[in-house]
């Protein structure tokens, strides 16, 4: 007679979905509350008042406005800002999607080498397969995928962010239904397994690029940047786009590498080691996007305010960026320690996938706050326009540290015992991690000194 289950020690309305659900938007939309929508409000309040520090004020109206407007710096500011905008945009624009071009031919053969990564992997047959497909499927989306990403630049550089975030969030509601038909199958389309998901990713890339261009082609806010002639690549602004820019592509290489590698060496260790790595993987990819967004944003912040020749207030809104990011990185990393046991439970009833996702959820929820703080200060320092000491930090650290020492702790004996599996891959990828958020941390605050000390 099979012994009776134990009881579960969790609360009932910890077993409701909706209300776990509830539960992981509400911080969220309460941080949302506290730092964005309250700080905007009050400072559009406070701009018609004569308040200062220590002070109240009463009701003035417009007259900062115009007191503003009738200062010489700001109408130059403003100039610039205009001239920026509009000018070098339009004809920075038209070069990405050359560069994006140009990368699609470069990263195509890379992609398509299925059997350079499926041997490295030492993969079984049937994984292999899988995997095949589903790189290839991921290759038909590629170009989209880059040519996609010049839009996300445009959208961001001339303060638009909500047409990313509406095409992301379509691409997102669409992603469930279009796994679910090429995954399992529907009708006519038989079940893909794991390659289906590629497939529906290289259609959602080729969707986002077509929402994109139709945003750009009819939205007259977009009228400026559209051009009446096909320019062809300029090469000595391309070379100057890949200066800045190609330090920027490395980094991100090195920070997704190490985190792809990593996956593809624990596959080594069973299904098991693998499904409940990617858990954790995967819980770390969504908490990392608060992060991602405000480093976005505070990029943004501190060009413009060089742009304008306000170093001071472009360290302010690197330091407030870091601020509320490590302060929402805090509190999402506390939740995920809370709640890890109903947070797991969603993923998979795999006792032995549950238990390795378990073990490593603390090590995580560590790895986020060294995530969020050199994900800011990576973004800040590109506003200072300084890429490149940040890829050596990145390459060092990333694939040095956590990829090499993962490989070494996890996989190997060494001095320090038996192979630590997959724990000791978060193991060096945490201690890496943390290198490279102190490392940049102090770069970014040499960085922005030294602008103020222009001044």
């Amino acid at each position: 007679m099979p012994p009776p289950k134990a009881a579960s020690r969790r609360a009932p309305w910890l077993e409701n979905r909706n209300v776990l659900g509830v539960l992981f938007m509400l911080p969220a939309a309460v941080l949302l509350l506290l730092f964005l929508t309250y700080p905007l409000g009050l400072g559009t309040w406070l701009g018609f008042t004569d308040t200062k520090v220590g002070r109240g004020g009463e009701w003035i109206g417009l007259e900062n406005y115009v007191y503003l407007w009738g200062d010489s710096v700001t109408r130059l500011s403003v100039f610039n800002t205009f001239f920026y905008t509009i000018v070098a945009s339009v004809f920075k624009f038209i070069l990405g999607l050359w560069l994006a071009l140009l990368l699609t031919a470069a990263g195509l053969p890379c992609l398509l080498a299925t059997d350079l990564w499926l041997g490295f992997a030492r993969a079984d047959d049937a994984v292999g397969q899988v995997a095949t497909m589903y790189l290839q499927a991921v290759a038909f989306g590629f170009p989209a995928a880059l040519a996609t990403r010049v839009f996300v630049a445009l959208n961001a550089a001339v303060s638009r962010p909500k047409v990313t975030m509406a095409v992301n969030v379509t691409a997102l509601v669409l992603k469930a239904p279009l796994n679910l038909v090429f995954m399992y199958g529907a009708g006519p389309i038989p079940a893909l397994g794991g390659a289906g998901a590629g497939i529906a990713t290289a259609l959602l890339s080729w969707l986002m690029l077509g929402m994109s261009l139709a945003v750009w082609r009819f939205d007259p806010f977009y009228a400026r940047f559209r051009s009446s002639e096909v320019h062809g690549p300029r090469w000595a602004a391309l070379r100057e786009q890949l200066k800045l820019g190609l330090p920027i592509g490395l980094s991100t290489l090195f920070e997704v590498t190490s985190f792809t590698f990593m996956a593809v060496l624990i596959t080594r260790l069973g299904t098991a080691a693998v499904a409940g790595h990617q858990i954790v993987a995967n819980l770390i990819a969504i908490l990392f996007m608060v992060p991602l967004s405000l480093g976005i944003a505070t990029s943004v912040l501190v060009a413009q305010s060089l742009g304008a020749n306000e170093p001071k207030v472009a360290r302010r809104a690197a330091l407030r960026g870091f601020r509320v990011a490590l302060g929402i990185a805090v509190i999402a990393a506390a939740l995920l320690w809370l709640l890890r046991e109903a947070i797991v439970s969603l993923y998979t009833n795999d006792p032995a996938v549950a238990a390795i996702a378990l073990s490593l959820l603390g090590l995580a929820a560590l790895f986020h706050l060294f995530d969020a703080s050199q994900g800011i200060a990576g973004f800040v320092l590109r506003g200072y326009k300084s890429t490149f000491w940040p890829m050596v930090i990145y390459g060092v650290a990333l694939w040095g540290i956590g990829l090499g020492g993962g490989y070494w702790i996890g996989l190997n004996q060494t001095p320090f015992g038996p192979p630590r599996g997959p724990l000791g891959f978060w193991e060096a990828a945490t201690a890496a991690l943390a290198l490279a958020a102190l490392l940049l941390c102090l770069l970014a605050a040499a960085v922005s000194r030294k602008h103020v000390a222009r001044t």
